[in-house]
């Protein structure tokens, strides 16, 4: 999943885990971000000005095949 929301990503079962133990950095230098309504959205793209990266604020989690290596 993408795209977890700061207001309730230390409230929702599949987020939580995450938040509370594999937080990380991501490195970007541009995203899209989409508003408008389903069906009718427009895409905004985001860049910095002054610096050719940043980074946002991300959380992952560690899967381990059931089928060994």
């Amino acid at each position: 999943m993408i795209n977890a929301r700061a207001e309730t990503i230390d409230t929702k079962r599949p987020y939580k885990p995450c938040f509370e133990k594999y937080r990380c950095l991501v490195p970007a230098s541009e995203f899209y971000e989409w508003k408008g309504e389903e069906g009718d959205k427009i895409p905004y793209y985001i860049h910095p000005t002054n610096e050719p990266m940043f980074a946002m604020a991300g959380i992952y989690n560690v899967w381990e095949s059931p089928y060994g290596k």
